[in-house]
Parts: structure tokens; sequence; C-alpha cells
């Protein structure tokens, strides 16, 4: 949790939140990023924020991470971020650059921990099934 805390995250998700991003910007940044070009430091936010959620699915898998404190996860306001801005960017770029089969597991264990345990309230807040 120290690292949510830390400066970086808070600079990643502060710059990450105004992406709201239709498909078409979404493929434009992938190229640009998958070729190396200056984004904005966007690609180096998006890593930041996936690896942890990425981290913190591993240890919800393994159930080193149980209860309030898994609940604590999905309720941090970067949860949004990494659901509604940070995997479209993860599936978009993967699809542009080689990815290796252990990003895809990364992916597909964040989706599967903490993405089938809340839904959309109408309010838009999360709630646990």
């Amino acid at each position: 949790m120290t690292e949510y805390a830390s400066t970086e995250m808070g600079t990643a998700l502060q710059q990450l939140r105004p992406v709201a991003w239709d498909e078409d910007q979404l493929q434009t940044w992938a190229l640009r990023a998958a070729a190396g070009r200056p984004d904005g430091g966007l690609n180096g936010h998006r890593r930041l924020v996936s690896h942890f959620f990425a981290k913190a699915a591993r240890l919800a898998e393994e159930s080193f991470l149980t209860g309030l404190l898994r609940e604590e996860i999905v309720s941090l306001a970067g949860w949004t971020v990494m659901r509604d801005i940070v995997l479209p960017m993860n599936r978009v770029l993967a699809a542009k650059i080689s990815t290796t089969e252990k990003d895809e597991k990364s992916a597909a264990l964040v989706r599967r921990v903490f993405e089938s345990q809340v839904r959309s309230r109408p309010n838009g807040r999360l709630s646990w099934l």
C-alpha cells in the first residue's frame, strides 16, 4: 500500500484521469507508444498503475490479500483509473507490440480477481457482489 501512497502514483493517477479516449485515440496513442515516441509520460504512468494492481491481484490470488484489505483495493480511486483507462490502454498497446505470455497473464489475473468481484451501481460507485 505504500507504493499506492507514493508521489509517483499520485502523479500517475492525476495524469491518467483525463485520458478518456475513444477507440481511435487509443489506437493512435498505442502506435506512438509502441514506436517509442514521446507521449508525455503516459506510458510510464500506465505501467506504474498497471503493475500496482497486478501485484495486488497476485497477492489476492494466493490468499495473502483477503477480506477488508482486498475490498480496500477496489475501493481506491485508482481502481477506476485502472479499470476505465489503463486496462483499455493495455489492450490496444498489447495488440501493437509483441507482448510476453507473462504480460497477458497479468492482465487476465487483474481482470479476474478484481473485476469479477465488483459491479457498477447507478450512482457510479463500486460495491461487492
